[in-house]
């Protein structure tokens, strides 16, 4: 891990940048370097800490909501998938996940913060989301039997959650289709076009078995 810096005081604009912005981050993270970049960058906001799966039960809350869910690597309790579920696309989350540490070479990509720095972590809350399934060339038939038979299609998992507990209780499986050049492609732009095609039954038999297999690996 590179050394934490502080040169806030050095750069007037992300100062003044920072006055005018209030976010309400969401903290899982177990490292104090990252939880003290965190807390210095949120002078104008506020940051709640917890772990991974009391994130999880937040995030499904209608409220308070927040700006950003910042997540340490390898601190997700192996629920990263929903958390990112809940972070982004769900239920038309204005929630950003930002990864701290880590890689951006996960499927989905993220927002990578590299280093344990106050300003690093103020310049990413700055910069809008990235986008993810972001409109492009449609999809023919042949592409979208290709993906079928291919393994391009994956599952993602959205928590259920009870409501007069907010606990979480199930997951729904969401399928994505993984393009080797558009990326992340999601369901409003390749479910109708296979529905139309008569592959809606081939494409239900591989996300039961994705989700089978996955529940299997997870012991």
């Amino acid at each position: 891990m590179e050394p934490t810096t502080n040169t806030d005081c050095a750069h007037p604009s992300l100062s003044a940048a920072r006055s005018d912005a209030a976010h309400n981050l969401l903290l899982v993270c177990s490292d104090p370097d990252w939880s003290r970049a965190v807390h210095h960058a949120a002078t104008a906001g506020t940051v709640q800490n917890c772990d991974a799966r009391a994130a999880l039960v937040r995030l499904a809350r209608t409220v308070p909501g927040y700006s950003h869910l910042l997540l340490q690597d390898r601190c997700d309790d192996g629920l990263f998938d929903a958390l990112f579920q809940l972070s982004s696309e769900a239920a038309g989350s204005e929630t950003e996940m930002l990864l701290l540490g880590g890689s951006d070479l996960r499927q989905p990509p993220l927002n990578v913060i590299r280093t344990a720095s106050s300003r690093s972590v103020q310049e990413a809350l700055m910069v809008g989301p990235r986008q993810r399934g972001a409109p492009g060339v449609e999809l023919n038939l042949a592409e979208l039997r290709e993906a079928l038979d291919h393994g391009m299609i994956s599952a993602r998992y959205q928590p259920i959650v009870r409501i007069t507990d907010r606990q979480p209780v199930a997951l729904e499986v969401l399928a994505r289709l993984d393009h080797p050049v558009q990326g992340t492609v999601l369901p409003d732009r390749f479910i109708p076009q296979i529905e139309d095609g008569g592959l809606a039954a081939r494409l239900t038999e591989i996300v039961v078995a994705r989700a089978f297999a996955d529940i299997v690996s997870a012991g």
